[in-house]
């Protein structure tokens, strides 16, 4: 395109497309409520640049604190037109403040942000919830849905070109602390090419979107590809998919889109949840690009998914797996529109995974053994190493761990430096699979087990075990390692089941003993592994980071602290005891 920066994208796109409709937010997921075209586009954020200017210097850290909807597309865009750096975050949940503002404030003082960009909505809410975290209460708010219109005649834009830094993606904290990836022009640009090359998105693209714009996913894929692409976005809040599913596909039915996706558990959400009379209407023969990512892919709910909808336009080919992380900006690997996902296995065993498809060709991705930092054959599993022109410039402020990450050579060669991304995976004929997390693995006897296999085995174990409620780790006495299972049950749908107990948690009732055991015994049926302890606890009890990805570590620190709320418990040493005796 022989642009050097996303500045110079959105004043390319003001003056060739100007009041072509570029986003529409659907409030609830079903009514437009607001809409920008990309004239709109262009003045709204120069309103926000120049008031950014007026009070901060190049390079400043800004914060920004929007619930859904369009306004954090101007502020995001108004963050890079100032010459300030963009710290995506989320508006606080005042229901749940302890939940999300201690993460905001350690983002807040990671990334020395003095400024707060948010709405007049959220600013009044603000005061009270930052009470008592200074990283927070010292920063400056700014209200951009007040500021004056006249401020867009004052801008002028920063200079900016491929080097420069343009945000700072705080990574989701699944395995360790959220640490601050300093991603810039040029990254974004770069991952932006390779998406309209795997999709195949030109002019006549149409994206939905439900996914957090604050999240590496969500901004690329959702927000970003769409102004690259010059098509228009349909967006709507995370909380009116998660709440009705059905609203996702009929926003891609209604619209008749051609591109939108989310993380695995998203798809199989809508199987599950969504009846026939639900269904009734639908039109999903537009849908050609069903992306899958930010979560191992299972073949089967691809094919459940595609076989439930299949009778209302969907199909299977329209399925593309990828591959992606915060430290190579967003997409690392990708399956090419329209040849649909395929399982492939490491060499020698009956393990399957499903293909990412591949890296663009200018980058690489290596598996390398992540103890000798010797390359592995093909189709041999271990660590994926990257290099690429999407690699991030490392982790803002914290050079041991840039060192440690972004750094890598190999032993004998001396080749890199490389991204090491500390997934694990395999490569057949230039087929990318991703098999699991080196820290989540779980090794009993010398057996290697991904926590992610136990959990979607154990979600299936019992209809009242909550579909993502479930985390699995393990635990080390000195001797051994024992693997726990935490599993949250709806209780509400335990009662309605035919052997369903009404009696209270306070007194449990045979359902728990029995859902316990189905648990552990699916467990060795699937895995071979044995559970050492198993607890039965109520929703909300799993810790989750903003984009919804498990906290293991967290999970983990909780259980063995004894924090955790227990409906019931079960151990393989001892005698099954209610809840109330600590874990």
């Amino acid at each position: 395109m022989g642009i050097r920066s996303v500045n110079e994208l959105v004043q390319r796109r003001a003056d060739s497309c100007g009041e072509e409709r570029a986003y529409t937010f659907l409030q609830n997921g079903e009514d437009e409520a607001a809409q920008l075209s990309y004239a709109a586009l262009d003045h709204e954020s120069r309103v926000v640049a120049t008031a950014l200017q007026d009070i901060a210097s190049p390079g400043d850290r800004v914060l920004l604190m929007y619930s859904p909807g369009l306004d954090f597309i101007c502020g995001f865009l108004g963050c890079l037109r100032a010459g300030v750096v963009a710290v995506p975050a989320y508006a606080p949940n005042p229901a749940r403040p302890e939940r999300y503002m201690a993460r905001l404030s350690a983002i807040a003082a990671s990334a020395g942000a003095g400024i707060i960009l948010t709405t007049g909505d959220q600013a009044s809410k603000l005061p009270k919830l930052m009470h008592g975290l200074k990283p927070l209460e010292q920063a400056r708010i700014v209200v951009t849905d007040t500021l004056p219109p006249s401020l867009a005649d004052s801008c002028k834009p920063a200079a900016a070109g491929a080097d420069t830094l343009a945000l700072l993606q705080y990574t989701s904290g699944s395995t360790s602390e959220p640490k601050g990836v300093m991603v810039s022009h040029g990254n974004i640009l770069h991952n932006l090419e390779f998406i309209r090359q795997r999709e195949a998105n030109d002019s006549d693209s149409i994206g939905v979107s439900w996914l957090p714009s604050f999240h590496d996913m969500g901004l690329l894929e959702g927000i970003l590809s769409p102004l690259y692409g010059a098509y228009p976005l349909y967006l709507m809040s995370p909380l009116a998919f998660v709440q009705r599913p059905v609203r996702w596909l009929r926003a891609v039915s209604k619209y008749h889109a051609s591109n939108s996706g989310g993380p695995n558990f998203a798809y199989e959400y809508c199987t599950q949840a969504i009846g026939e009379q639900q269904r009734e209407g639908l039109d999903l023969s537009s849908w050609r690009v069903a992306y899958n990512g930010s979560e191992p892919v299972h073949m089967e709910t691809l094919r459940n998914f595609a076989g439930a909808f299949k009778a209302y336009g969907f199909s299977l080919d329209a399925f593309c797996p990828v591959y992606g992380l915060a430290e190579s900006t967003a997409l690392v690997a990708a399956t090419q529109c329209g040849v649909g996902p395929v399982q492939l296995a490491v060499n020698g065993t009956r393990k399957q995974a499903v293909s990412c498809g591949r890296p663009d060709t200018h980058s690489r991705l290596l598996v390398v053994d992540p103890e000798s930092r010797l390359r592995r054959p093909p189709g041999e599993e271990g660590e994926i190493w990257l290099a690429g022109p999407s690699i991030a410039r490392g982790y803002w402020n914290n050079p041991d761990q840039t060192g440690s990450s972004f750094n890598a050579f190999l032993a004998d060669t001396g080749e890199g430096p490389f991204l090491r991304s500390g997934d694990l995976g395999f490569v057949v004929d230039g087929e990318v699979c991703i098999t699991g997390r080196i820290k989540d693995l779980i090794i009993l006897r010398g057996r290697k087990l991904f926590p992610q296999d136990i959990e979607y085995s154990v979600a299936h174990a019992h209809p009242s075990i909550r579909e993502h409620g479930v985390v699995a780790f393990s635990t080390d006495d000195g001797q051994t390692e024992h693997l726990v299972v935490i599993a949250e049950v709806d209780l509400r749908r335990l009662r309605k089941t035919p052997s369903g107990d009404t009696s209270t948690p306070d007194s449990p009732p045979s359902d728990f003993h029995r859902i316990a055991l189905g648990l552990v015994e699916t467990v060795s049926r699937e895995h071979e592994a044995r559970v050492s302890t198993a607890l039965l606890v109520p929703p909300g009890q799993i810790v989750r980071t903003s984009s919804g990805k498990i906290q293991r570590f967290t999970c983990r620190e909780r259980f063995l602290s004894g924090s955790m709320e227990i409906i019931f418990r079960w151990d393989t040493a001892s005698a099954l005891r209610p809840c109330g005796e600590g874990v």
